[in-house]
Protein backbone atom coordinates (compact mmCIF):
# COMPACT_ATOMS: atom_id res chain seq x y z
CA UNK A 1 0.00 0.00 0.00
CA UNK A 2 3.30 2.63 0.93
CA UNK A 3 4.27 1.91 -2.70
CA UNK A 4 1.00 3.09 -4.51
CA UNK A 5 0.51 6.05 -2.32
CA UNK A 6 4.22 6.76 -3.51
CA UNK A 7 3.73 5.77 -7.13
CA UNK A 8 0.39 8.05 -6.97
CA UNK A 9 2.22 10.93 -5.04
CA UNK A 10 4.94 11.14 -7.85
CA UNK A 11 2.37 11.12 -10.43
CA UNK A 12 0.50 13.61 -9.20
CA UNK A 13 2.99 16.15 -7.79
CA UNK A 14 4.75 15.61 -12.05
CA UNK A 15 1.12 17.52 -12.67
CA UNK A 16 2.39 20.52 -10.04
CA UNK A 17 5.74 21.32 -11.57
CA UNK A 18 5.78 22.87 -14.96
CA UNK A 19 3.45 25.13 -13.09
CA UNK A 20 5.27 26.48 -10.59
CA UNK A 21 8.16 28.64 -12.86
CA UNK A 22 11.29 26.25 -12.86
CA UNK A 23 10.31 26.40 -16.85
CA UNK A 24 11.33 29.69 -17.16
CA UNK A 25 14.92 28.28 -17.68
CA UNK A 26 13.77 26.76 -21.15
CA UNK A 27 14.40 28.96 -23.94
CA UNK A 28 11.01 29.44 -25.69
CA UNK A 29 11.30 29.60 -29.75
CA UNK A 30 7.73 28.34 -30.64
CA UNK A 31 4.50 31.46 -30.93
CA UNK A 32 0.93 29.95 -31.91
CA UNK A 33 0.03 33.69 -31.92
CA UNK A 34 2.85 35.50 -33.23
CA UNK A 35 1.47 35.85 -37.07
CA UNK A 36 -1.85 37.33 -35.91
CA UNK A 37 -0.31 39.76 -33.45
CA UNK A 38 2.07 41.31 -36.11
CA UNK A 39 -0.87 41.12 -38.93
CA UNK A 40 -3.31 42.43 -36.21
CA UNK A 41 -0.84 45.39 -35.06
CA UNK A 42 0.15 46.49 -38.73
CA UNK A 43 -3.84 47.03 -39.58
CA UNK A 44 -4.67 48.85 -36.49
CA UNK A 45 -1.53 51.22 -36.82
CA UNK A 46 -2.34 51.70 -40.50
CA UNK A 47 -5.83 52.37 -39.00
CA UNK A 48 -8.11 49.48 -40.55
CA UNK A 49 -9.77 48.98 -38.18
CA UNK A 50 -12.69 47.00 -39.64
CA UNK A 51 -10.29 44.32 -40.72
CA UNK A 52 -8.30 44.62 -37.62
CA UNK A 53 -11.94 43.83 -36.09
CA UNK A 54 -12.69 40.89 -38.19
CA UNK A 55 -8.96 38.94 -37.52
CA UNK A 56 -9.64 39.23 -34.07
CA UNK A 57 -13.58 37.75 -33.89
CA UNK A 58 -11.87 34.76 -36.35
CA UNK A 59 -9.43 33.88 -33.46
CA UNK A 60 -11.37 34.75 -29.98
CA UNK A 61 -13.14 32.11 -30.10
CA UNK A 62 -9.51 29.84 -30.32
CA UNK A 63 -8.11 32.38 -27.73
CA UNK A 64 -11.11 32.15 -24.97
CA UNK A 65 -10.62 28.60 -25.25
CA UNK A 66 -7.16 27.72 -24.27
CA UNK A 67 -6.98 30.91 -22.00
CA UNK A 68 -10.22 28.67 -20.26
CA UNK A 69 -7.68 26.21 -19.19
CA UNK A 70 -5.44 29.01 -17.11
CA UNK A 71 -5.47 30.14 -13.70
CA UNK A 72 -8.65 32.53 -13.28
CA UNK A 73 -5.79 35.49 -12.58
CA UNK A 74 -5.17 34.92 -16.02
CA UNK A 75 -8.51 34.88 -17.87
CA UNK A 76 -9.48 37.92 -15.85
CA UNK A 77 -6.22 39.37 -16.85
CA UNK A 78 -7.74 38.50 -20.86
CA UNK A 79 -10.95 39.98 -20.26
CA UNK A 80 -9.81 43.08 -18.95
CA UNK A 81 -7.71 43.72 -21.91
CA UNK A 82 -9.92 42.24 -24.53
CA UNK A 83 -12.97 44.43 -23.78
CA UNK A 84 -11.28 48.18 -24.40
CA UNK A 85 -10.06 46.90 -28.10
CA UNK A 86 -13.53 45.58 -28.77
CA UNK A 87 -16.05 48.19 -27.60
CA UNK A 88 -13.57 51.03 -28.85
CA UNK A 89 -11.58 51.03 -32.30
CA UNK A 90 -9.52 54.03 -32.64
CA UNK A 91 -6.41 56.01 -32.91
CA UNK A 92 -6.51 56.40 -29.48
CA UNK A 93 -6.77 52.65 -27.81
CA UNK A 94 -3.32 52.06 -29.82
CA UNK A 95 -1.42 51.72 -26.00
CA UNK A 96 -4.76 49.33 -25.16
CA UNK A 97 -4.39 47.49 -28.44
CA UNK A 98 -0.45 46.96 -27.58
CA UNK A 99 -1.22 45.40 -23.69
CA UNK A 100 -3.09 43.02 -25.50
CA UNK A 101 -1.22 41.96 -28.32
CA UNK A 102 1.76 41.58 -25.50
CA UNK A 103 -0.43 38.98 -23.35
CA UNK A 104 -1.45 37.38 -26.57
CA UNK A 105 1.99 37.14 -27.36
CA UNK A 106 2.94 35.70 -24.10
CA UNK A 107 0.18 33.29 -23.70
CA UNK A 108 1.13 31.87 -27.34
CA UNK A 109 4.64 30.73 -26.69
CA UNK A 110 6.03 27.59 -25.26
CA UNK A 111 7.08 29.66 -21.86
CA UNK A 112 4.86 32.22 -20.83
CA UNK A 113 7.20 33.35 -17.94
CA UNK A 114 10.64 33.12 -19.71
CA UNK A 115 8.73 35.09 -22.66
CA UNK A 116 7.79 37.94 -20.38
CA UNK A 117 11.71 38.27 -18.60
CA UNK A 118 12.78 38.37 -22.44
CA UNK A 119 10.48 41.18 -23.20
CA UNK A 120 11.23 42.81 -19.82
CA UNK A 121 15.03 42.19 -20.66
CA UNK A 122 14.76 43.87 -24.18
CA UNK A 123 12.92 46.60 -22.68
CA UNK A 124 16.39 47.35 -20.27
CA UNK A 125 18.38 47.14 -23.36
CA UNK A 126 16.16 49.85 -24.76
CA UNK A 127 16.68 52.63 -22.45
CA UNK A 128 20.39 52.25 -22.23
CA UNK A 129 20.17 53.40 -26.04
CA UNK A 130 17.47 56.21 -25.45
CA UNK A 131 19.09 60.01 -25.98
CA UNK A 132 17.27 62.20 -24.33
CA UNK A 133 14.67 63.01 -26.67
CA UNK A 134 10.96 63.22 -25.91
CA UNK A 135 9.94 60.94 -28.44
CA UNK A 136 12.33 58.19 -27.63
CA UNK A 137 10.72 58.38 -23.74
CA UNK A 138 7.74 58.29 -24.79
CA UNK A 139 8.34 55.29 -26.70
CA UNK A 140 9.75 53.40 -23.60
CA UNK A 141 7.06 54.55 -21.59
CA UNK A 142 4.32 53.06 -24.10
CA UNK A 143 6.14 50.27 -24.18
CA UNK A 144 6.33 49.64 -20.52
CA UNK A 145 2.57 50.47 -20.14
CA UNK A 146 2.07 47.80 -23.10
CA UNK A 147 4.23 44.98 -21.34
CA UNK A 148 2.84 45.97 -17.74
CA UNK A 149 0.00 43.42 -17.81
CA UNK A 150 1.59 40.49 -18.97
CA UNK A 151 4.41 41.22 -16.24
CA UNK A 152 1.46 41.13 -13.30
CA UNK A 153 1.30 37.25 -13.74
CA UNK A 154 4.58 36.48 -13.10
CA UNK A 155 6.93 39.10 -10.76
CA UNK A 156 5.80 40.75 -7.75
CA UNK A 157 2.93 43.84 -7.84
CA UNK A 158 5.27 45.63 -5.21
CA UNK A 159 7.97 45.63 -7.18
CA UNK A 160 6.23 46.16 -10.44
CA UNK A 161 4.74 49.28 -9.12
CA UNK A 162 7.74 50.69 -8.19
CA UNK A 163 9.08 50.55 -11.42
CA UNK A 164 6.19 52.09 -12.54
CA UNK A 165 6.87 54.93 -10.37
CA UNK A 166 10.23 55.00 -12.00
CA UNK A 167 9.10 55.12 -15.51
CA UNK A 168 6.40 57.92 -14.56
CA UNK A 169 9.00 60.51 -13.64
CA UNK A 170 11.47 59.22 -16.51
CA UNK A 171 9.03 60.19 -19.20
CA UNK A 172 8.65 63.52 -17.73
CA UNK A 173 12.01 64.51 -17.23
CA UNK A 174 15.12 64.73 -19.08
CA UNK A 175 17.32 64.54 -16.53
CA UNK A 176 20.03 61.83 -16.52
CA UNK A 177 19.52 60.40 -12.86
CA UNK A 178 15.74 59.69 -13.63
CA UNK A 179 16.76 57.35 -16.31
CA UNK A 180 19.57 55.77 -14.37
CA UNK A 181 16.73 55.03 -11.84
CA UNK A 182 15.12 53.02 -14.01
CA UNK A 183 17.83 51.07 -14.56
CA UNK A 184 18.64 50.17 -11.66
CA UNK A 185 15.11 49.38 -10.76
CA UNK A 186 14.44 47.14 -13.94
CA UNK A 187 17.79 45.38 -13.10
CA UNK A 188 16.82 44.30 -9.56
CA UNK A 189 13.31 43.33 -11.24
CA UNK A 190 15.82 40.99 -13.45
CA UNK A 191 17.89 40.00 -10.89
CA UNK A 192 14.63 38.36 -9.07
CA UNK A 193 14.22 35.15 -10.24
CA UNK A 194 11.95 33.80 -7.02
CA UNK A 195 9.20 32.08 -9.16
CA UNK A 196 5.62 33.45 -8.65
CA UNK A 197 4.01 30.28 -7.46
CA UNK A 198 0.58 29.33 -9.08
CA UNK A 199 -1.91 28.67 -6.51
CA UNK A 200 -4.57 27.76 -8.47
CA UNK A 201 -2.38 24.75 -9.82
CA UNK A 202 -1.41 24.10 -6.29
CA UNK A 203 -5.03 23.58 -5.07
CA UNK A 204 -5.59 21.37 -8.10
CA UNK A 205 -2.78 19.74 -7.60
CA UNK A 206 -3.67 18.89 -3.67
CA UNK A 207 -6.89 18.09 -4.23
CA UNK A 208 -5.72 15.45 -6.71
CA UNK A 209 -3.00 14.08 -4.68
CA UNK A 210 -5.91 13.71 -1.52
CA UNK A 211 -8.60 12.14 -3.78
CA UNK A 212 -5.79 9.69 -5.32
CA UNK A 213 -4.63 9.15 -1.90
CA UNK A 214 -8.56 7.98 -0.99
CA UNK A 215 -9.19 6.00 -3.60
CA UNK A 216 -6.10 4.30 -2.90
CA UNK A 217 -7.08 3.79 0.66
CA UNK A 218 -10.61 2.46 -0.24
CA UNK A 219 -9.61 0.60 -2.81
CA UNK A 220 -6.61 -1.46 -0.69
CA UNK A 221 -9.43 -1.91 2.21
CA UNK A 222 -11.47 -3.07 -0.03
CA UNK A 223 -9.57 -5.69 -1.28
CA UNK A 224 -8.64 -6.33 2.27
CA UNK A 225 -11.81 -6.89 3.17
CA UNK A 226 -12.55 -9.34 0.13
CA UNK A 227 -9.75 -11.44 0.88
CA UNK A 228 -10.46 -11.78 4.80
CA UNK A 229 -13.59 -12.56 4.20
CA UNK A 230 -12.79 -15.41 2.20
CA UNK A 231 -10.36 -16.42 4.49
CA UNK A 232 -13.22 -16.87 6.93
CA UNK A 233 -15.61 -18.39 4.88
CA UNK A 234 -13.13 -20.94 4.19
CA UNK A 235 -12.08 -21.61 8.10
CA UNK A 236 -15.74 -21.99 8.73
CA UNK A 237 -15.48 -24.72 5.98
CA UNK A 238 -12.57 -26.67 7.15
CA UNK A 239 -14.24 -26.35 10.87
CA UNK A 240 -17.58 -27.62 10.01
Amino acid sequence: MGRAILICFVVSLSLWIPNNGHHKYIHAEHNTWSSFTEQYRHLYHDEKYELANRMLNNRQKEMEQYISTLSNQHQEMFNKLIDPIISVQSQEQKVEVEKFLSFINAMGSDHPQKYARQELQTLRNQINQIDQIDQDRASFVNNWKALLPTLQLYFDQKELSVVTQSVAVFGNSEMLATQQDVVRRLDKLLEDETPVINYDAFIWTAVIIGCTILITLIYVGARKYVAEKKEKKTHDKLNS
